[in-house]
C-alpha cells in the first residue's frame, strides 16, 4: 500500500435528519455546477374527476358472484365517495369565500361611512377656523379706523388771509 493513497471516505449510515441535510449541503458546495433536485410543485387544490361514462365490471345480483366482485365494488364506492367529498369541500370553500367577501364589503362600507363622517367634521372645523381667521383679520382694520376717529386731531394749518395774517383755527366750542 502506498502511504500517499487516500483512504476511502467513511460512509455513515443511519443519519439523523439534520445530518442528512448537512451531508446534502456539503455535497452541493463540493460541486456547484451539479443540478439541484427540487421537489415537484404541489397542485393548488385537488379537483374531483368526472364520473366514468361507462362502468366496467358491473355486477348483477346473482347467487354465484365471485370473491373478487366485492373488491371491485369497494374500489368503485371509494372513488365515488372521494369525488362527492371533493365536490362538497369545493362547495363549502365557495360558500365560505362568499361569506368572507360579504363581511369584508360590509366592514368596508362601515369604514367608509366613518371616514366620510370624520372628513366632514374636519372640513367643517377647517372652514370655521378660516372664517374666524378672516373675521379676526377684518376686525383689526375696523378697530384701527375707529381708533383713528377717537384720537385728538392735529391742528390744521390755516392758509393766510388776503392781508397775509394767519387766522386761528376755528373751535367748535367757540362758534
Amino acid at each position: 500500500m502506498d502511504s500517499e493513497s487516500k483512504p476511502k471516505p467513511r460512509v455513515k449510515r443511519n443519519l439523523k435528519p439534520a445530518e442528512q441535510q448537512a451531508e446534502k449541503i456539503k455535497e452541493m458546495y463540493e460541486d456547484p455546477e451539479k443540478g439541484m433536485a427540487l421537489p415537484p410543485e404541489m397542485p393548488e387544490q385537488w379537483k374531483a374527476y368526472a364520473p366514468p361514462e361507462m362502468v366496467k365490471h358491473v355486477q348483477g345480483s346473482t347467487a354465484a358472484v365471485g370473491s373478487g366482485a366485492f373488491h371491485m365494488y369497494k374500489m368503485m364506492r371509494h372513488f365515488e365517495s372521494d369525488r362527492i367529498q371533493a365536490m362538497q369541500l369545493e362547495a363549502d370553500r365557495i360558500k365560505a369565500q362568499a361569506a368572507f367577501d360579504a363581511k369584508r364589503d360590509a366592514q368596508a362600507q362601515l369604514d367608509e361611512a366613518k371616514t366620510s363622517k370624520n372628513r366632514a367634521k374636519r372640513e367643517k372645523k377647517k372652514k370655521a377656523q378660516q372664517r374666524a381667521k378672516e373675521a379676526s383679520s377684518a376686525q383689526p382694520q375696523e378697530v384701527e379706523s375707529e381708533a383713528a376717529d377717537d384720537l385728538p386731531r392735529k391742528r390744521r394749518l390755516v392758509a393766510p388771509d388776503s392781508e397775509g395774517n394767519e387766522a386761528p383755527a376755528p373751535h367748535s366750542a367757540d362758534a
